[in-house]
């Protein structure tokens, strides 16, 4: 009762109360970030000794997973580490880039109409519109400059916290994005070396 007294309130909205009891939680954070810091280690140490077996089952599952999105780079990249083990899907990617391609045309004219009319929330949509496209794509860099511009059209304190959460996740997508990969060549090509490498 005396967690609920000092850090929430009836008329507190909810994304706050979420965040005042984890945050009144000493450690929580702290302990929280250990134990994602030490899942990347396991993970980073045990994945090169993984069955080839388990890793095609991985990447067919994390295949199946990124073609529920609209990231078809991801997608080839994907391919490219499975090579031959997995097919690519070309009517699902020709489907999706041309949809993309109207979906940002769309979206760039409504934002060329909002700032004829000169109305800031509605640039401000706009550019976070543009954003969440990029985001989607992969395109984190693109996406990193519409969530920026929106600072300039930010009226309330929302709108700033919600511009930096932007900027905070594609930053950290786009670090995962460009860390460099413990994989070198396709899945087939490193199982037949590994065999081969095997003394008789």
């Amino acid at each position: 009762v005396a967690n609920v007294v000092e850090n929430s309130h009836s008329l507190k909205p909810m994304l706050y109360k979420i965040a005042g009891t984890w945050g009144s939680h000493e450690g929580s954070l702290l302990l929280w970030v250990l134990i994602l810091t030490l899942y990347g280690a396991l993970i980073a140490g045990l994945g090169g000794n993984l069955p080839a077996a388990l890793k095609a089952e991985a990447l067919r599952l994390a295949v199946d997973e990124v073609k529920r999105t609209t990231n078809t780079a991801q997608y080839a990249e994907l391919l490219a580490i499975a090579g031959d083990a997995l097919k690519r899907d070309d009517a699902w990617v020709d489907a999706e880039d041309k949809k993309a391609v109207h979906k940002l045309e769309r979206l760039e004219n409504e934002l060329n109409n909002h700032k004829t009319s000169l109305v800031k929330e509605s640039i401000r949509m706009g550019h976070n519109d543009l954003g969440d496209f990029h985001s989607e794509r992969g395109d984190f860099a693109a996406a990193l400059k519409c969530y920026v511009r929106t600072r300039d059209y930010c009226t309330t304190s929302k709108h700033i916290i919600a511009m930096c959460l932007n900027v905070i996740r594609v930053s950290v997508r786009t670090c995962a994005a460009s860390h460099p990969r413990r994989q070198h060549g396709p899945l087939h090509t490193r199982a037949a070396t590994s065999r081969t490498a095997r003394p008789p």
